[in-house]
């Protein structure tokens, strides 16, 4: 649905970076942590992303009985863009000497 060719990979990605759980390979552990990276494209509503997460996982939470918590691990920054005649984005480029792009 959602994709921005400018950027090196035109989709938002869900990275899933660190699951941590468990002290000992012989015992079931009490709770688990999964930390992942979710990056949104500019028009993409953050929240709405993490909505649609918790509603896909919901299910799962309630068949096996178990709580799910979500907690941000940086401050956010929404996704935005910038067009590329704009001045800021001219006088950047004058002042680096580098030609803009998309990250």
């Amino acid at each position: 649905e959602y994709r921005n060719p400018q950027f090196t990979v035109p989709q938002p990605t869900l990275n899933l970076g660190c699951i941590h759980g468990g002290d000992n390979p012989n015992r079931i552990c009490g709770q688990c942590s999964l930390e992942f990276d979710l990056r949104p494209l500019p028009g993409m509503d953050p929240e709405a992303l993490r909505a649609a997460i918790r509603q896909k996982l919901q299910p799962l939470a309630e068949l096996h009985q178990v709580q799910i918590d979500y907690a941000p691990l940086f401050p956010e920054c929404a996704p935005f863009e910038q067009v590329a005649d704009a001045e800021l984005v001219r006088v950047a480029e004058r002042l680096t000497g580098h030609t803009a792009a998309a990250v």
